[in-house]
């Protein structure tokens, strides 16, 4: 028994200084990159129409989700995130309403951190399609920034022809290297 304990005790070193020699080696790369993207506010837009003023005028969550951009990769000439829908259309629990009804509007991205000489935004506002469209791009190989999203669902034509209820669609960031 006491052999079986030893066993483990030994195995269990073992495991624990290869994985402390691992993580000592780790800072010997030429290079590191990193991206990341944090939803700092408003993860999930979910539109309720209810009421006839929002059936005819559209609902507007305004600056609705805010957004942290970072971006780290010396070996890229620059970055670009991109925008896609899950689905082709708005779905509540009876209805759908396409994607074409619902607009995204970009706050001026504010840089926090590195520095960005050349951001563009592709347009103050857009509809989402299933596939990638790029939203905003830099050519920096640092930068941190944020901005906020504003969500308008039938703000161009009313929605009279929907039932009233909850819409949701998933919405993804991805933010990736230009090479």
């Amino acid at each position: 028994m006491i052999l079986h304990k030893r066993k483990r005790l030994v195995l269990f070193m073992t495991i624990e200084l290869v994985l402390i020699i691992m993580s000592t080696l780790q800072p010997l790369k030429l290079f590191s990159q990193s991206a990341k993207i944090s939803i700092l506010k408003g993860s999930n837009a979910i539109f309720h129409i209810s009421t006839l003023e929002q059936i005819n005028s559209g609902v507007s969550l305004t600056n609705w989700s805010k957004i942290e951009l970072y971006f780290n990769d010396p070996a890229s000439s620059g970055w670009e995130l991109t925008l896609s829908a899950d689905n082709i259309a708005l779905v509540s629990s009876t209805d759908s309403i396409p994607l074409t009804s619902l607009l995204i509007e970009l706050s001026a991205p504010s840089i926090i951190g590195g520095s960005e000489t050349n951001l563009q935004t592709n347009s103050p506002s857009f509809s989402p399609t299933t596939g990638d469209v790029w939203i905003l791009q830099g050519d920096s190989k640092d930068v941190k920034l944020e901005f906020t999203i504003t969500y308008k669902l039938g703000t161009l034509a009313p929605l009279l022809n929907y039932d009233r209820g909850y819409y949701i669609v998933g919405l993804s960031l991805n933010l990736v290297s230009k090479i």
